[in-house]
């Protein structure tokens, strides 16, 4: 253990010192927020974003209407050229939608200055979805010293899912990767019987990813259609490429209500990049009835994201209260019974 009693030390500070003490502090004032840098004054590079160049503009904490302002751009960071998107801003402080703004799209980077409050000192800015670019979530802090602050924030481009069926002999028992997909050959499953298979998913599209930025950036709903053949347990997905969580499928507005869910998970978002991954299924008539052709059920995949409702409120999910998809549309596995 050091003592630190006792010791006498000397209250002067050196010129030297004082030099770096000043520079301490200018290391302090870097902000770093999950999803996006804002950086106070002056850009800085950090992380693997794009920083701005050029001096910031500077002054006191406040301007005359009482607030600062932050310029602001989003980055598809899975595009290996520049690319820039046209992002829907938002900024909440206190709870509340308090400004706005419109990313310029293109290869050079462009900031839109938006306005925020300088109470509170700390908000988030969100770039909602759209069918085109993902959502995205950054932080800022205001400072004592600077009016003006930088932020990049990491928002790639959507594309929507597709999936492809496959038996335990891994023969393709759907038809290739697509967004919509039927069992080619229904299957007898009469009461207590069990089969099970494979599944794949990926985004199709380069530079892109399917699913929000968060952790649960996907949910995957299951409907077992026929509560006579199947119950809410009886149709399982596991997976060793994908971190799968059980979740409740009312955690997420109208999850439960659109895709009629008796069971859901959520995983990750997945990146073109990422290629392929597989998926376990298991079905068990556990219902008592035989499963005929109308105990069909389905999987549905949605990806869940950052939207704007109508009380004006930012949110996260699949679905608004209004039952439009916040992001892509909706893809759907169908296991074909005979």
């Amino acid at each position: 253990m050091v003592n630190t009693m006792g010791r006498r030390t000397n209250s002067k500070m050196t010129g030297q010192n004082a030099f770096l003490a000043i520079i301490a502090l200018a290391v302090v004032a870097l902000v770093v927020m999950q999803s996006g840098i804002l950086s106070i004054g002056a850009p800085t590079p950090t992380g693997g974003f794009i920083s701005p160049t050029g001096a910031a503009e500077t002054g006191a904490l406040c301007q005359d209407d009482g607030s600062n302002d932050v310029k602001v751009a989003a980055k598809n960071s899975l595009n290996s050229s520049l690319e820039y998107q046209a992002a829907d801003f938002r900024v909440i402080a206190n709870g509340n939608v308090v400004n706005t703004g419109t990313g310029t799209a293109g290869s050079t980077l462009t900031y839109t200055t938006i306005a925020i409050p300088c109470s509170p000192r700390t908000g988030t800015i969100y770039a909602l979805a759209s069918a085109d670019i993902v959502s995205a979530k950054g932080t800022y802090t205001v400072r004592e010293d600077d009016t003006t602050g930088y932020l990049i924030m990491n928002q790639p481009d959507s594309s929507q899912a597709q999936l492809k069926l496959f038996d335990t002999t891994f023969t393709n028992t759907s038809v290739d990767f697509a967004a919509t997909q039927t069992e080619t050959t229904a299957v007898a499953m009469s009461a207590g019987d069990s089969r099970n298979g494979y599944l794949d998913i990926k985004a199709p599209t380069g530079k892109s990813q399917y699913g929000g930025p968060e952790s649960d950036g996907i949910l995957w709903a299951i409907d077992t259609v026929d509560g006579a053949a199947f119950g809410d347990d009886d149709i399982a997905l596991s997976s060793s490429q994908i971190t799968l969580r059980e979740v409740d499928c009312d955690t997420y507005t109208n999850a439960r209500s659109k895709d009629s869910a008796d069971r859901c998970y959520t995983s990750a978002a997945i990146k073109a990049s990422d290629g392929e991954k597989r998926l376990s299924w298991t079905m068990t008539n556990g219902g008592g009835s035989d499963a005929g052709a109308a105990s069909d059920p389905i999987l549905y995949v949605e990806d869940l994201q950052y939207y704007e409702e109508n009380d004006g409120t930012i949110q996260y999910g699949a679905f608004t209260s209004g039952g439009t998809n916040a992001g892509e549309s909706q893809v759907a596995l169908t296991w074909a019974n005979s």
